[in-house]
């Protein structure tokens, strides 16, 4: 009996690792009123885009098993807002300010509630040399993205969420740490049931 009872609490602690692993997470928001002001005339024009998404991904542990991954729960985030490279907004500046790149951000709240809403908000710093720089700010749900800029070329834009606007969020496979701790746990299993039928 006793061994039926370790091979059972083996198995699900195997499971229960696998689940409390750190995942990968891709999520899009999708459908947004676009609007940008023209530099050189100062016009704003813009409207519904049913194409226009904020997409990223995050890397998260529900390390309390609360079934929400708050900030303090995350290890990677990060967003790419129409077109531009997903940035990595954690450990920020991943470049010096004089060669291009992101230079800061901050995020200013993250949480996912396991199979429903995430709520983030966030903002980064390009730099393309020293002096001309754009700046873009993420608000979700709800808000929407910004984005300034100091070079002739570009002004600025912004999108606002509109009831149309939907959200989508896969999970990725395990990470490879999290298959070998399920392996461990089921060759555990199959020893103890192996040696109980001896």
């Amino acid at each position: 009996m006793l061994k039926k009872l370790l091979a059972a609490a083996a198995a699900l602690s195997a499971l229960g690792m696998a689940n409390a692993a750190p995942m990968y997470y891709e999520f899009e928001w999708k459908g947004f009123d676009v609007f940008s002001t023209n530099p050189w005339t100062g016009e704003t024009n813009g409207g519904w885009s049913p194409l226009a998404s904020i997409k990223g991904y995050f890397k998260g542990e529900d390390l309390n098993g609360d079934n929400i991954i708050v900030l303090s729960e995350i290890s990677r985030l990060g967003i790419d807002a129409g077109g531009w490279r997903p940035s990595e907004l954690i450990g920020c500046p991943d470049t010096a300010w004089n060669t291009g790149g992101l230079t800061s951000c901050s995020i200013g709240a993250f949480s996912y509630v396991k199979g429903g809403d995430l709520t983030l908000q966030a903002s980064g710093e390009w730099s393309s040399s020293g002096s001309v720089y754009s700046y873009r700010s993420w608000s979700m749900p709800g808000g929407g993205y910004q984005r300034t800029s100091n070079d002739v070329c570009c002004g600025s834009s912004w999108a606002n969420a509109t009831p149309e606007t939907t959200f989508t969020i896969t999970a990725s496979v395990p990470e490879p740490s999290t298959w070998a701790m399920l392996g461990a746990g089921l060759l555990l299993t199959a020893g103890v049931a192996r040696r109980r039928d001896r």
